[in-house]
């Protein structure tokens, strides 16, 4: 019964949830009963510190776009730009989706 009631205390439970084992026949195995316990203070704290860095990804991928500045690693790097319409105008290798330069 005491690593039933720490089990259940590590994962959110209570040990008033376990039934003790005294009180059930020979051979009978209680299972351990689950509560929701609801969405915490904690909780909303640790979603908005995971999820700051992606939003400021998002945010400097969408700004890099805008402005036409690089982005990527080393030889991988992307520039994003606007390009002529005219075939003619567009300088020979260039593609008129941007892409690597």
């Amino acid at each position: 019964p005491a690593l039933l009631s720490l089990a259940l205390l590590f994962v959110g439970g209570t040990a008033a949830n376990a039934v003790d084992s005294a009180q059930l026949p020979p051979g009978v195995v209680a299972k351990p009963v689950f509560e929701p316990r609801g969405i915490t203070q904690q909780d909303l704290i640790v979603f908005a510190v995971c999820c700051f860095p992606f939003l400021w990804a998002t945010v400097e991928f969408w700004r890099r776009i805008a402005v036409g500045e690089p982005f990527g690693t080393g030889k991988d790097s992307v520039v994003i730009a606007d390009l002529p319409d005219s075939p003619a105008q567009r300088p020979a290798g260039d593609n008129k989706e941007g892409g690597r330069r």
